[in-house]
């Protein structure tokens, strides 16, 4: 027993030094990858903030320098449609817009620096139109998406009309209705949850309540959405019934909604028209005539 004591002595203290290591091992790699789950989020947002502090930088020159303040303001009520509230939007539009281009010429380029045979003065032309054009898509798509936005708006304002008239017998205040208002529609029509929640942010800053409410017309250009602000406004100037005004209002959107279902109504006939002709009345006198003009050939065979 006595002999064994040194034995047992040297693997215990072999298992304690590896346990030791073991843990500061454990501990060392735990902080090892704790820096780099730390430091490389930093990294990225740093390559990241670098990134968009060139393309701002990039966007503002161009709005600066390649754009005249004359195409400037259809421009900047066209990204107000289409729900781009930031002040630097419009230098992000025509920084997208030049890029397109630039990168249109770009491909152009390359295209004939693979195939040099097909360079020629008609295709180099082509390639200029072609690059022209893919700036001009960009700002027909930010139009088709303001044209959408504001047909969904239109489509839900009864809607939030009758929301406004509830409020405002409730006694609620404007910025409070337009708040509650803009928290219900959210999940069925968010843009316009945008533009209310837009309206109290401006109720709250601008000097004059009634320049927010006249931006919300400005801003949309939907005629629903100008008569209430036409609303609104008289109310705040001239001490009108909210209340009963906007039950008007709301009656007339409804009713303008009404003639809109109808007039899509009537046009379905006409567009009828010619799937019925091709897909019923042809293939119905194909099927009545087919037996008479084959015995017709049967007979003069």
């Amino acid at each position: 027993m006595t002999t064994m004591m040194p034995f047992i002595l040297a693997v215990t203290l072999m298992v304690l030094i590896g346990a030791i290591a073991q843990t500061k091992y454990q501990k060392q790699r735990f902080h090892r990858r704790l820096l780099l789950v730390l430091q490389t989020p930093r990294r990225q947002n740093q390559a990241g903030l670098v990134l968009k502090g060139v393309g701002l930088t990039c966007a503002i020159w161009v709005e600066k320098y390649l754009s005249s303040e004359r195409d400037k303001q259809p421009l900047q009520t066209l990204l107000l449609k289409a729900g781009y509230f930031h002040p630097k939007a419009l230098a992000w539009f025509l920084f997208a817009k030049m890029s397109a281009m630039v990168v249109g010429l770009c491909i152009s380029a390359l295209w004939f620096l693979i195939n040099p045979e097909l360079l020629s003065g008609k295709s180099a032309l082509i390639a200029l139109v072609a690059s022209i054009g893919v700036g001009i898509l960009v700002e027909k798509r930010v139009a088709a998406l303001a044209d959408a936005r504001q047909s969904r708006m239109s489509r839900f304002c009864p809607d939030v009309m009758d929301m406004m008239v509830i409020c405002a017998e409730a006694g609620t205040s404007l910025d409070v209705s337009l708040q509650k208002v803009g928290q219900k529609i959210r999940p069925i029509c968010p843009e316009l949850a945008d533009e209310f929640q837009q309206v109290v942010n401006e109720l709250r800053i601008l000097p004059s309540r009634s320049q927010a409410i006249k931006n919300l017309a400005n801003r949309t250009q939907v005629e629903e959405l100008r008569m209430l602000a036409i609303t609104l406004y008289q109310a705040m100037n001239y001490g009108t019934s909210i209340a009963k005004t906007l039950r008007v209002v709301a009656s007339d959107t409804r009713q303008k909604r009404l003639l809109s279902m109808e007039e899509l109504a009537s046009k379905v006939p006409a567009k009828m028209g010619l799937p019925l002709i091709l897909l019923v009345l042809f293939p119905t006198l194909v099927l009545i005539a087919a037996p008479a003009l084959l015995g017709l050939i049967d007979a003069l065979s």
